[in-house]
């Protein structure tokens, strides 16, 4: 082997960076959710938007050009038609996802769907994979009904296996995969309690970042009934800081609207105050209701 294959200082540079939806996390990346990475969105609890955060970052990606892919392993994804005769789907459409650069993949054993998103990468130019979900993908022996000892410990270990592979692929590639996790209620040996996301050792290791989502039930700032508070936990972050907690807030149906965000920092800060259903800022008054309020701040900036 000649020594002229090796240089000093050359790494992988990210073909692209991509925007996470909540500012307050996005601040810790270094510009941004590179390509070439692995990255989780792991739920604690139910109920608590990891597919809405996901898909958003898929649709941030899209309008950066790329084309991206679901992987609907939880079989969860319905499809209308409109008067067109077209397919469609409203929450796809309200969470800013373009069906026109959408990949959608259906359940199938796991084996089969590492190797179709293999092929997305490598022949189709896929960009961006949401894989939903770790825990949903399961071997082909289940699929099959042939459950024993022989599937115990196989999901992880195919995980592990596959994850090796598509480490090197994403960055050859200039591609990210995102994957939808779970933590569940494990007891020790010694009886203490505690959580652990789901899939095995190896995504915990592989992933480059890993984000914990968890729904809050305290009173929140913005009151508003379609707004549902959300705690977001920067668990492992290979370009900035980790271990970080920010409060933000989900729309049903919409994901995190930045001029929400907008309104309770402003708020926070003083600048904005509510009396009660209207909005003032720096005194003057921008709204009743905290949706005027956020149309206002939509049309002024």
């Amino acid at each position: 082997m000649s020594k002229k294959e090796f240089k000093k200082g050359i790494g992988y540079v990210p073909e692209w960076y991509v925007d996470f939806p909540a500012s307050d996390i996005n601040k810790y990346f270094d510009k941004g959710i590179p390509s070439g990475c692995i990255m989780q969105i792991q739920g604690d609890g139910e109920g608590t938007f990891k597919t809405t955060l996901a898909l958003q970052v898929a649709s941030n990606v899209q309008n950066l050009g790329h084309d991206v892919a679901y992987v609907d392993a939880e079989n969860a994804v319905f499809m209308d038609v409109d008067e067109e005769g077209s397919q469609t789907n409203n929450w796809f459409n309200d969470l800013g996802v373009s069906l026109e650069q959408l990949y959608i993949i259906p359940q199938k054993g796991m084996e089969q769907l590492y190797e179709d998103i293999k092929v997305l990468i490598k022949e189709y130019g896929v960009k961006f994979i949401v894989l939903d979900s770790i825990h949903a993908m399961q071997p082909t022996k289940v699929h099959e009904q042939d459950a024993g000892e022989s599937v115990i410990g196989l999901h992880a270990k195919i995980h592990g296996t596959e994850l090796v592979k598509l480490s090197g692929l994403l960055r050859e590639h200039n591609a990210t995969l995102c994957a939808i996790n779970h933590k569940k209620d494990v007891i020790t040996n010694q009886g203490s309690m505690g959580k652990r996301a789901i899939g095995g050792k190896g995504w915990g290791f592989y992933s480059q970042i890993i984000i914990v989502t968890k729904r809050t039930t305290s009173k929140y700032i913005l009151d508003d009934k379609d707004l549902i508070p959300l705690e977001i936990y920067l668990e492992k972050n290979k370009f900035g800081e980790s271990f970080k907690t920010v409060k933000t807030e989900v729309k049903q149906g919409y994901g995190i609207v930045p001029e929400y965000e907008q309104l309770r920092k402003l708020m926070d800060e003083g600048r904005i105050t509510k009396k009660g259903g209207w909005y003032k800022l720096d005194g003057e008054t921008i709204g009743n209701g905290t949706e005027n309020a956020v149309q206002w701040l939509k049309e002024n900036g």
